[in-house]
């Protein structure tokens, strides 16, 4: 323990502390070892914080480019169709009119993707070919590429108004094409209902991938407008 000589005048001063007894100094450093202590505890707290936000952040991430390859399996399937599922016309209107601009690359080359063909001219083609029902199916899949196009793996942390009615319109397609062709129903999982909006990514169950956190069936019934959010 380092010792010097400081003027009595100076003690008030100095923050030093003058102590009678060597247990008064003994008392003294078991409170800063304690203060030490509980700052070690807080310091190693907080890392535990950050690692635990961190292997959230990866598992949501991996759960999203999951949910990411199989919206786009659903899409592909959806319009292979003949002709839109109902709803179709609504979504389209309404994205185009709150978002002019919606269409565009990355959503061209997706969309391409989407619908069987190589190059631009060759969807010109195809809808120069195709019967109105089918040109209508072109068309909304070009607006349904521009909405997916607009989600990423990580899209969980940024829910929005667009990627809700896109994600819904899916949700409530997929009931009822399950409904009239007794397909498996494609629905939405946690990182998508968080993207959507309709759920935090924080209540999602890390070790549960198939927890269901909250229920979004629609009410049975085939006149329900499609939810569309603002």
């Amino acid at each position: 323990m380092p010792a010097y000589y400081l003027p009595a005048a100076a003690l008030a001063e100095s923050g030093l502390r003058h102590v009678d007894h060597v247990s008064d100094v003994i008392g003294l450093q078991a409170g800063g070892d304690a203060g030490q202590q509980a700052e070690r505890e807080q310091q190693q707290a907080e890392r535990e914080q950050e690692r635990a936000k961190r292997a959230r952040v990866i598992e949501l991430n991996k759960r999203g480019v999951a949910a990411k390859a199989r919206r786009i399996e659903f899409l592909t399937q959806l319009l292979s169709a003949r002709t839109a599922p109902a709803g179709a016309a609504e979504l389209v209107a309404v994205s185009l009119t709150r978002e002019p601009g919606l269409l565009g690359w990355p959503a061209a080359d997706l969309a391409r993707d989407l619908l069987g063909a190589d190059t631009a001219d060759d969807l010109i083609a195809k809808a120069t070919a195709a019967t109105p029902g089918r040109a209508w199916v072109l068309v909304f899949g070009l607006v349904l590429a521009a909405h997916e196009a607009r989600l990423d793996k990580d899209s969980w942390r940024r829910p929005n108004g667009a990627a809700a009615r896109y994600l819904h319109f899916l949700a409530e397609a997929a009931r009822k094409l399950a409904k009239t062709n007794g397909s498996e129903e494609f629905r939405l999982v946690d990182v998508e209902l968080a993207t959507a909006g309709d759920i935090d990514y924080r209540d999602i169950d890390l070790d549960n991938p198939h927890a269901d956190p909250v229920n979004t069936e629609p009410a049975d019934d085939e006149d329900q407008d499609l939810p569309v959010a603002a």
